[in-house]
């Protein structure tokens, strides 16, 4: 499995031009792009189209698949990286029993990544690719007025551990890092976060009796983000 990270900050700014990088896209991606009026939700879907085409031409390691390499980018230098390919690729999706979209084939051949999950907050966009259905989140942390929402989608264990931070700045960064793990496995499932509060992400506890079917990948974020990762085990699907 691979973990692409871009910053689209250079879009933000304006330093590199959109249609550089809408040049770069596929028509589905692109045509889904140039719906989206407010800049900030376009330089963002124009994100992941950049990472899909990373994703879709990029070959796996059969010995690394319960393995999470990441690769960080900038939006110049994810576009030289691209121009290896000499025309953006064209990829037909198909989707899940859940609604889940994935390559129509492995496209790089019988080594090539067949499944893909995307996220984005804030100035970041990152995709995970993987031989088999996989789940990512990243959330930015932004200053909380309450925890009310952990009241609805935590364990009693999880607002125990919110509970016992003093500190403000230490209960936010445990809630997000909560909430991360919970979104990606609910986007793994494809079944929404309401599958998602089925997992006590407090140590030694199992979600659900699910935990064993599911493999996590600590992920380093950048400042003020987190990140999550998880796929299925090979031997459990």
């Amino acid at each position: 499995m691979k973990i692409y990270l871009l910053s689209i900050q250079e879009l933000q700014e304006k330093i590199v031009p959109e249609t550089a990088c809408m040049s770069r896209l596929d028509s589905y991606r692109r045509e889904k792009a140039e719906q989206m009026k407010a800049p900030g939700a376009r330089y963002l879907s124009i994100g992941a189209g950049l990472l899909l085409q990373l994703a879709g031409s990029e070959r796996s390691d059969r010995e690394q698949v319960d393995r999470a390499q990441i690769e960080i980018f900038s939006v110049t230098q994810l576009l030289c990286r691209l121009e290896r390919n000499l025309s953006p690729r064209e990829f037909t999706y198909v989707y899940g029993a859940k609604g889940k979209p994935q390559f129509a084939d492995k496209l790089g051949g019988t080594d090539g990544f067949p499944f893909f999950n995307l996220s984005h907050s804030g100035s970041y966009v990152c995709c995970a690719a993987a031989d088999r259905e996989v789940g990512i989140d990243i959330q930015q942390m932004r200053p909380m007025r309450n925890f009310r929402v952990a009241d609805r989608y935590f364990s009693a264990r999880e607002r125990e551990a919110l509970e016992a931070c003093e500190e403000l700045q230490l209960r936010e960064r445990l809630f997000y890092e909560i909430w991360v793990q919970k979104e990606a496995y609910a986007k793994l499932t494809g079944e929404g976060i309401g599958t998602g509060i089925l997992i006590d992400t407090m140590p030694s506890v199992t979600p659900e009796g699910k935990a064993e079917s599911v493999v996590w990948h600590g992920m380093e974020a950048p400042a003020g983000y987190c990140m999550a990762v998880c796929t299925y085990r090979k031997d459990a699907l």
